[in-house]
């Protein structure tokens, strides 16, 4: 626990201390009138992505919970998690002008042209597993989906996805020093790759370029969040172009680039160990619910959308059925604006 205690910013969830001293309702600002508004409820509902509800619970430290809501193990931030990126772009001389579209499906306004590739991950998934490491990866890609001019060779992507393990030292916490532009602390990320996600890197890297290369494709670059396996680079281009793009492409393939940030309020059976039980529901805080990524204790080589989902629908109707039986009711409050 701290001694000193952060000075409440806005945007945070609010804590009833007159009653079970669990929070019942939140502060927000409106972002075109810059008006604080107050809400209240019997429950509150964390669901504004990994990163953001870490935030907005560390941001919501108080008296009754100095180190912020649900941390009173200190684990609220940790074992943060993104995935390991890779990705090989290439050109197609057996096929040049842009791929047109299939004709069968009906055209959908939101998406491009068919052509997505998905190899699902393959490894330690028998009865011998990998020596060297654990997990996997997973590949997916697009093939004449990219516009070309006429006679130009079309276009293909494939990149890796790796799963990144969760470490301890990974973590979401605060910039002491740094805030938004409503006045909130924002938030401090530490993401490194540890030594299994490093080999997955590696082995993404490896199979991208043997897959490229057996299939005749040429080779404009392939890299990953440790920089591109070759210097040779897009052999079309002239020294000028190569070297920016050298540059420019270390900022795309930085860690986060994945953006399917998982983890730090983890799920699980024990209190000590994690910071919601089974329905996302903050061990801490009974009315407390966090059912984004940010409860995920692994990641995986694919989007977390669709687990999220289904946590959130889970999470749902657990609290419809509790606070139907008076588990999460409070007295009645107004709403204030």
């Amino acid at each position: 626990m701290t001694d000193e205690l952060p000075v409440s910013p806005h945007c945070r969830v609010i804590v009833d201390n007159d009653y079970q001293g669990d929070p019942d309702g939140a502060v927000f600002i409106d972002r075109l009138t810059k008006r604080e508004h107050r809400v209240f409820a019997d429950v509150v509902v964390l669901c504004a992505s990994t990163i953001e509800s870490i935030r907005l619970m560390l941001n919501s430290a108080c008296h009754r919970y100095p180190d912020g809501l649900g941390n009173s193990n200190g684990l609220l931030g940790r074992y943060f998690m993104d995935q390991t990126i890779s990705l090989a772009f290439c050109s197609v001389p057996q096929f040049p002008g842009y791929s047109k579209a299939d004709t069968l499906p009906p055209a959908d306004p939101f998406y491009p042209p068919a052509g997505g590739i998905l190899i699902p991950r393959y490894e330690n998934l028998g009865p011998e597993p990998e020596r060297d490491f654990v997990r996997g990866i997973s590949f997916q890609g697009a093939g004449g989906r990219f516009p070309v001019p006429d006679d130009y060779p079309t276009s293909f992507g494939l990149g890796g996805v790796g799963e990144m393990l969760p470490s301890y030292e990974n973590r979401i916490s605060l910039n002491s020093r740094r805030r938004d532009k409503w006045g909130v602390p924002i938030a401090h990320i530490r993401c490194r790759l540890g030594d299994n996600d490093r080999i997955l890197v590696s082995r993404q890297l490896r199979a991208l370029r043997e897959m490229t290369q057996h299939a005749g494709y040429q080779v404009n670059f392939i890299g990953s969040v440790l920089g591109l396996d070759s210097n040779q680079v897009w052999p079309d281009y002239d020294p000028l172009q190569r070297f920016i793009f050298r540059r420019v492409i270390r900022m795309s393939l930085t860690m986060g680039a994945a953006i399917h940030e998982c983890g730090g309020a983890r799920m699980g059976n024990d209190p000590r160990m994690s910071v919601v039980n089974g329905v996302n529901q903050a061990w801490d805080i009974p009315n407390l619910f966090v059912p984004d990524g940010a409860s995920f204790v692994s990641n995986s080589t694919v989007g977390p959308a669709l687990t999220i989902m289904a946590l959130s629908a889970r999470a749902a109707a657990f609290i419809a059925e509790a606070h139907a039986g008076g588990q999460l009711a409070k007295p009645t409050q107004q709403v204030s604006y």
